[in-house]
């Protein structure tokens, strides 16, 4: 009788051992599965943040192109200007025969001596103006007359 218990008893404990196994095994692959899972996510995470860091990069360095961009065209349109009527010296205006000097805010008539070389008015008035030449003298003019 004893023999028929142990061996009732080793085909339960065989038949759970098995049992045991089985959902071990299951576990198992189930586990490895989640692992690998979660590896795959992490590296598409890894890949992701490294994209998005890429991008960022490339944001940054665009913004800071065109910020150099938008400065070094700032300096070249306050050195060049925009031609506009106001920022010129001097305009000759042949059908009205006239020249003026908006530095000074002086106009002269009688374009025709002024081209055949009467300039003593317009360079005494620059002189004086706020324009910077330096003021006409008695002296400086006897020198260009004996230079002639």
């Amino acid at each position: 009788m004893m023999y028929v218990i142990y061996a009732i008893l080793a085909l339960v404990g065989g038949f759970f051992i098995g049992y045991w196994l089985r959902k071990k095994r299951a576990l198992s692959e189930v586990s490895s599965a989640e692992a690998q899972a979660e590896k795959i996510i992490s590296e598409t995470k890894a890949k992701q943040k490294e994209m998005l860091l890429e991008a960022q990069d490339k944001a940054l360095k665009i913004i800071d192109q065109a910020k150099k961009e938008s400065d070094v065209s700032a300096d070249r349109k306050g050195q060049i200007g925009t031609g506009d009527r106001s920022e010129k010296i001097r305009t000759y205006n042949i059908l009205q025969d006239r020249i003026t000097d908006h530095r000074i805010k002086q106009s002269w008539s009688n374009l025709e001596k002024i081209f055949l070389g009467n300039i003593e008015p317009i360079l005494e008035a620059c002189a004086k103006g706020t324009v910077g030449l330096p003021a006409i003298s008695d002296e400086t003019a006897g020198d260009a007359e004996d230079s002639e």
